[in-house]
């Protein structure tokens, strides 16, 4: 996942809209997702909308 940078509307990039898609759909055999979220995030903390979707995922462990 590339950061957001440059010109532009930041939140209409396509590797942003994909994240936001999968984060919205997770799929069970999708294990990168909360890493892939998480790096974007590192590089772009004020994305709140990406921030909600992340914090929504199932957790990774569940069998607690």
């Amino acid at each position: 996942m590339r950061a957001v940078e440059g010109a532009g509307d930041p939140k209409e990039t396509p590797e942003r809209l994909e994240l936001l898609a999968r984060l919205r759909d997770p799929q069970p055999g999708d294990a990168t997702l909360p890493a892939e979220a998480d790096l974007y995030l590192r590089h772009n903390p004020e994305d709140e909308e990406v921030k909600t979707a992340r914090e929504r995922l199932p957790s990774l462990d569940e069998s607690e």
